[in-house]
Formats: structure tokens, C-alpha cells, sequence
């Protein structure tokens, strides 16, 4: 984070249950940059918020330290969760998602994405592009979905599943991963193993 002012929109969010339909935005001079995957917050949720829907453009939004719930909606959304175990969704559009520390749940939904586990004990499901998904370094839960998808599970005991088409799954250190390619001509590999089954599975208990 770097001192230069912009024109970023601070928010306080509400939602209505989980299609997070309702939304109030307070907006309050920013006094700094704030980054989201290398481009600047166009909008950043204030400490103690829960939720927050983005427009149909190209929105960058960066959450907070607590639980936040982030609906990216239209547009080629980047978004940031920060902290806490948050539940984001990047809607339509090709999304960039990273869900920071905490045990994130990260849906990539329609479009092309890019997801990031990062930090935590995380749930990652791609959706109906053609997606890239690492994992991070917990132990992970990741479904690519119905798309051509890139899926790295990271340095955790990762659980991977590559969905209906032509996957490529990549697993990492941990000692218990799985890797399940399910439908499609997919490709399993584990740094540690070779063996894998015609259906694209493979299963390291503690290497």
C-alpha cells in the first residue's frame, strides 16, 4: 500500500439473504492506494462490513479483515477478500479472485477465471469457463466445473476434482492429496507419483 490519493469509493453494505440484492453505499474521501491483484481498489468495504454487490462493469473490490460476502455480478471483475472466511462470487464476465486469509469459499461462475485460494482452508469451484485455480498453501477443496480447466492444488491435502471437460490437474506437496479428473480427457500429475488410474486419479495417503 502506497500513500497517493485516487478516487476510490470507501462502502458500507447490506444484503438481502444470499442473493445479496440489496446494497447501501456511503462513499468517503479515500486517502490512499489500496491494490487488488496489482490494479487499484475502485471500491474498498470498511472495517466491520459484511457484504457487498458490484455493477456491471469492471469493478476491483477489496474486503476487509472480517467475513465478507462479495458478489462481483457483470463485468471483468477483480476482487480481493483480505482477511476472514469469506464467501465470494464472481458472476458473469472473466473474473480475478483472490480470497486472502480465512477458510474462503470462491465461485468462479460464468466466464474465463482466474481463483485464488491463498491463505486458509479453502472451497474453490470454477464454473462454466475454461479456469485457472490454485489452491494456495491449506489444505483446499477444488472443483473446476464445467469448463477446460488449469488446477494447481498447492502445498496443503488438497482434494481436486477437474469437472465435465478436458482438465489439467497439478497437485503439490502435501502428503494427502487427491486428484479426480471426472469427466472429459484429463491429466493428473503429482510431484511425488505417476501412478494414476485410466479415469485420471490419484490418491497419496501419507507419503
Amino acid at each position: 500500500m502506497t500513500s497517493t490519493p485516487i478516487s476510490t469509493t470507501r462502502v458500507r453494505a447490506a444484503f438481502a439473504a444470499a442473493a445479496l440484492l440489496a446494497t447501501v453505499i456511503v462513499a468517503v474521501p479515500a486517502d490512499a492506494q489500496v491494490l487488488c491483484e496489482g490494479k487499484v481498489a475502485t471500491v474498498v468495504l470498511e472495517t466491520n462490513e459484511i457484504a457487498y454487490q458490484g455493477g456491471p462493469g469492471d469493478d476491483v473490490i477489496f474486503g476487509t479483515n472480517g467475513p465478507d460476502v462479495i458478489f462481483g455480478n457483470g463485468g471483468n471483475d477483480t476482487i480481493c477478500g483480505a482477511g476472514g472466511d469469506d464467501r465470494i462470487r464472481g458472476g458473469d464476465g472473466k473474473d480475478t479472485i483472490n480470497g486472502g486469509g480465512g477458510a474462503d469459499f470462491i465461485w468462479g461462475d460464468g466466464g474465463v477465471d482466474q481463483l485464488f485460494g491463498s491463505d486458509g482452508k479453502d472451497v474453490i469451484r470454477g464454473g462454466l469457463g475454461n479456469d485457472g485455480i490454485d489452491g494456495g498453501r491449506a489444505s483446499d477443496r477444488i472443483l473446476g466445473g464445467a469448463g477446460n480447466d488449469f488446477i494447481i492444488g498447492g502445498p496443503g491435502n488438497d482434494r481436486m476434482f477437474g469437472g465435465g471437460k478436458n482438465d489439467t490437474i497439478v497437485g503439490g506437496s502435501g502428503p494427502n492429496d487427491r486428484l479426480i479428473g471426472q469427466g472429459g480427457t484429463d491429466s493428473c500429475t503429482d510431484p511425488q507419483t505417476t501412478t494414476f488410474t485410466k479415469e485420471c486419479e490419484i490418491l497419496n495417503i501419507g507419503r
